[in-house]
């Protein structure tokens, strides 16, 4: 049965870098038949991203894309509302909620490098200045683009923090550091070392 187990994580663990979304299903796996491993692997679990090499990385990678979906989701609520009621209001519920996902994209930017940063007022003006102009004098099609051109800030800013962290972006083709030594399959422990898993 242990041999049966290891056979199936190794094979999960191949599946696993063709297809992340097999990740959880090797998790399971390793955790049924390798405590120790699943729990270490659940550790270095990064949703949507992978499994990262250690803990810290695990723990920096959650953040900045915690960060990064926040942003882009308050972003998209702004394009949304700008296509739904336009720039135009000045004042009221609309203007209200634009100011308020603004304030929280500023914060999200802020901390995505530097996670004990406070969102000061000048870095929030700065960011609404890199999002868009309301009012008037705006066209929506303008905000519009104002806002695209933003989301490109955003994939260099999450850049940008994977760096001062000393770390590389991660990169879907290789979720899981694995080698092949004499017909058994090592995953990479959060320590670096080799784990075997066949």
């Amino acid at each position: 049965a242990k041999v049966a187990g290891q056979k199936a994580i190794a094979q999960l663990t191949n599946s696993a870098n063709q297809d992340p979304s097999k990740i959880p299903d090797l998790i399971a796996a390793a955790e049924a038949n390798n405590p120790e491993l699943g729990k270490d692997l659940r550790s270095r679990f990064v949703p949507g991203v992978g499994i990262a090499n250690t803990t810290d990385d695990a723990k920096y990678l959650k953040e900045v894309e915690d960060r990064r979906k926040n942003i882009q989701a308050n972003a998209k609520a702004v394009v949304d509302i700008v296509k739904k009621k336009g720039t135009f209001e000045l004042m009221g519920p609309t203007s209200a909620e634009i100011e308020r996902r603004i304030e929280q994209i500023a914060t999200d930017m802020a901390k995505m490098t530097d996670p004990t940063s406070v969102a000061r007022p000048a870095e929030i003006e700065l960011v609404r200045k890199s999002l868009m102009d309301t009012g008037l004098r705006v066209q929506n099609k303008t905000a519009l683009k104002q806002l695209q051109n933003f989301y490109n800030t955003v994939e260099q800013r999450a850049s940008s923090a994977y760096t001062s962290r000393g770390m590389k972006a991660p990169a879907p083709q290789s979720l899981i550091n694995t080698k092949v030594v004499n017909g058994v399959t090592y995953i990479r422990g959060p320590n670096g070392e080799a784990i075997p898993v066949k």
